[in-house]
């Protein structure tokens, strides 16, 4: 689960759940914040690798079957980016995005630490949209961003109060524009901006970075 529901960041009026089905045999990568002899080291050991036998073709077509063969044909419809399950029976609606695992590889420091415990990479999650354009996005990083923003020293639980307050406002007077509006990460983003003027630092989340290439 990602979203509004897994951050407790949600209100009563919230429609959905988002929900992500993640293949994890199959991976996307960027390699852009790698410098030189790393970048072309790391790209070779990926070289290796070679295609993917299990695409995300395929596996977001044998998720869209498994839905519609659960809930029935007429449940589960296809938007841009997600599967759409309509709601009944005590059920909430839900987006499901069948997504793979993606990459994002960073520098570390060559410590006992480093070596130890810190990964090379941040791990998110691609799919692509009805259109063909890949999708990158964190919810991992983003629940980690937000339990820490919420804790202790921080905003001291705060945070999550505050960015419901928010949302229910903004329902009932209808702010912002409508993409705006959907998008409940932009809200918590720009609350939490207030609380981190003082720590710009640790804004630098791995959502802020272009493109990647793809491994299909």
């Amino acid at each position: 689960m990602q979203g509004s529901y897994r951050n407790v960041t949600n209100i009563y009026s919230d429609s959905d759940v988002d929900v992500v089905v993640q293949l994890s045999e199959t991976f996307t990568y960027d390699l852009t914040r790698l410098t030189e002899p790393t970048r072309g080291r790391k790209q070779r050991e990926l070289d290796t690798l070679g295609p993917a036998a299990y695409s995300w073709d395929n596996f977001r077509r044998d998720v869209l079957e498994s839905l519609r063969r659960h809930y029935g044909a007429a449940n589960v419809l296809e938007g841009n980016k997600a599967l759409k399950l309509s709601p009944g029976n005590g059920r909430l609606a839900a987006d499901v995005v069948p997504a793979i695992v993606h990459k994002l590889y960073r520098r570390t420091g060559v410590t006992l630490a480093t070596l130890l415990m810190s990964p090379d990479h941040f791990e998110g999650i691609a799919f692509w949209d009805r259109a063909g354009r890949r999708v990158t996005n964190y919810p991992k990083e983003h629940i980690k961003n937000g339990q820490a923003k919420n804790g202790a020293g921080r905003t001291d639980g705060n945070y999550k109060p505050v960015v419901r307050m928010f949302k229910n406002a903004r329902r009932y007077h209808h702010w912002g524009d409508s993409r705006r509006r959907r998008r409940s990460a932009y809200l918590e983003l720009r609350v939490s901006e207030p609380a981190q003027s003082a720590r710009c630092s640790d804004n630098a989340s791995p959502s802020r970075y272009g493109s990647a290439r793809a491994r299909r």
